[in-house]
């Protein structure tokens, strides 16, 4: 057993994303280095380069943290981002803490593909104070090859913490998950384990004592998988369907 629950959940899918092609930063020198140092690492030739446009509106990291809404003391922001590249426009994860006044401190992770949305657990269960922190899992490419197929950008909001709450956290891990159990939330995507929960939430499909197991496969067939077991009775998990 962790001890780890999870207190509140939220979810934010950017429908219609908006992306910008070179042609838009001809006269941006700023932007095409970047672009050409994206093309170069992703061995991409700069007119398949597409870049998420910024619109703060739109952003379903911040879109997500809103829903979720503050906590009743200060704790820190954690953001799991899907992958390495930079954000073109803006450092998400300044935009989100401005104008909250209950961040304590906000911490960024990479580098955790696919598997992000369970492997952060391990990092909270060593790092979390006793104040409980939110945490923003987010799948959203700020730059894309436009020949590659992409899921629409996501977010999930999760307020951790320790002791009682909505969801307890049975145990984690990576490389082949415990056997099936009655029901199992998997995807390719760190959010998609976490959404389709949220659905399950939401639609009542889960009753207090009920075990799921969140399951994320990554490249080269890595897998990462968390136990959980549903301890109250939700109320309204929030979503925010962004157009």
């Amino acid at each position: 057993m962790t001890g780890l629950v999870v207190e509140a959940i939220a979810v934010a899918v950017l429908e219609r994303p908006a992306y910008l092609s070179i042609a838009d930063f001809v006269d941006d020198p700023e932007m095409m280095t970047l672009a050409r140092a994206v093309a170069e690492r992703n061995e991409l030739p700069l007119e398949r380069l597409r870049f998420l446009a910024d619109e703060p509106d739109l952003d379903v990291a911040s879109v997500a943290l809103n829903e979720l809404g503050p906590p009743e003391d200060k704790q820190p922001v954690l953001l799991v981002r899907s992958g390495p590249d930079p954000d073109p426009f803006v450092t998400t994860l300044a935009r989100m803490v401005t104008g909250r006044p209950w961040v304590d401190e906000e911490l960024g992770l990479t580098h955790l593909d696919e598997l992000g949305g369970t492997a952060v657990l391990e990092f909270l269960d060593w790092f979390m104070p006793d104040s409980g922190a939110t945490v923003l899992i987010v799948d959203q490419s700020p730059v894309i090859d436009v020949h590659a197929m992409r899921p629409s950008p996501a977010a999930v909001a999760l307020r951790v913490g320790r002791g009682s709450g909505l969801i307890r956290v049975v145990s984690w891990g990576e490389g082949t998950p415990p056997p099936a159990m009655a029901y199992r939330f998997t995807g390719q995507g760190p959010c998609d384990p976490w959404i389709d929960l949220h659905t399950a939430l939401a639609g009542g499909w889960l009753a207090p004592g009920d075990e799921a197991l969140l399951h994320a496969t990554g490249s080269a067939g890595r897998e990462g998988w968390a136990l959980i077991e549903l301890d109250g009775v939700p109320a309204a998990p929030r979503w925010a369907g962004v157009e």
